[in-house]
């Protein structure tokens, strides 16, 4: 016969204590349940709940360019370059502005040269007109003495004809003399306004010209380059960007939040693994759509209110983030907090 075997029942098996490595095990495994739970959560409703929101490090900026074509002759800097006030950025030549500058060259020496002939003849006739004055006397006061004479009977008719035909002579001259005067008096108040406005005209354009050298308006670091050497540009074609070294972030703030945000309220700006406190400094008033950098793809494009916020100082420019670059924005709520250094 076979043996049949004991089997233990199992009320009476005894207690087996549990081993400490299954215990981390599902501490573990429930923090991993409760991160991505967080994390869903912040996906989904972070930016309702609290202030979280995406930007980019801008700084004011000035773009050079002509106002007149040219031709870009040498670029004297590249992008990065820290320049200063008046640093030399391009040379460039330009044919229309050479042939404006003898053009307007020309006229001033023909506008010089006409008021000073007018003002030659202008002396001129002042002295001719006491000589014609003093003759028109003379000769009123030679015919008076004619008439009386030819009643007496004792001066022939042909006398006192030729008597007022002189008179008649002299005061034609005088006042021909100051019709003339008179004229290039108002020549002249014409002519000056033309010459000052064709002065201003020609240093304006000189000075805007400059020999064909562009230089920076500002202290501050070199962007973006658009042309190259040999480029022939057209008037009011951008050159080069030169931007300041007094950085802000630009951030996008979902509308229809549960929270408020306002002027002066602190945040924290990160980018990658650093982070620098800041402040909201305006709370604009529109919204915009968001940049391609910020869309999120298979969505409607979204329109967000813009914030601008300035960092902290003292704040150098070593601890910033670089210019162009992206960051996120997240306030200082103990809920913000939370989600932040957890993700």
């Amino acid at each position: 016969m076979r043996r049949l075997k004991i089997r233990t029942l199992p009320h009476t098996m005894d207690n087996q204590v549990r081993r400490h490595s299954a215990t981390w095990t599902r501490i573990a495994y429930l923090a991993l349940l409760g991160a991505i739970a967080l994390w869903l959560l912040d996906l989904l409703f972070g930016s309702s709940l609290f202030l979280k929101s995406e930007g980019m490090v801008l700084a004011p900026s000035a773009t050079i360019a002509t106002e007149y074509p040219a031709t870009v002759r040498a670029i004297e800097v590249k992008e990065g370059d820290q320049v200063q006030k008046g640093h030399l950025v391009a040379r460039i030549s330009s044919q229309s502005v050479n042939e404006s500058i003898a053009r307007l060259t020309t006229e001033m020496a023909t506008l010089r040269a006409r008021e000073s002939e007018l003002r030659i003849q202008s002396e001129r006739n002042e002295s001719l007109s006491r000589l014609a004055g003093y003759r028109s006397q003379v000769a009123t006061e030679t015919r008076a003495r004619y008439e009386t004479l030819q009643k007496r009977g004792i001066l022939p008719a042909d006398k006192r004809t030729a008597a007022i035909d002189s008179e008649y002579k002299s005061q034609y001259d005088a006042e021909a003399l100051k019709a003339e005067t008179d004229a290039i008096t108002e020549q002249l108040l014409r002519l000056e306004p033309a010459i000052d406005r064709a002065e201003q005209t020609l240093s304006d354009l000189e000075k805007t010209y400059g020999r064909g050298e562009l230089t920076s308006p500002l202290d501050g670091i070199v962007g973006r380059r658009y042309v190259e050497p040999g480029s022939v540009i057209r008037p009011g074609e951008p050159i080069a960007d030169v931007y300041t070294r007094d950085t802000y972030v630009l951030a996008y703030l979902p509308t229809g939040t549960l929270y408020e945000v306002e002027p002066g309220q602190k945040v924290i700006i990160r980018w990658g693994v650093k982070a620098i406190p800041g402040r909201i400094r305006t709370v604009e008033p529109l919204a915009v759509a968001l940049p391609k950098e910020f869309q999120t793809s298979f969505k409607p494009v979204a329109r967000n209110q813009i914030l601008r916020i300035e960092f902290d100082e003292p704040a150098d420019a070593a601890s910033r983030p670089p210019l162009f670059a992206k960051v996120q924005v997240r306030g200082t709520s103990l809920l913000a907090t939370v989600f932040g250094w957890v993700f």
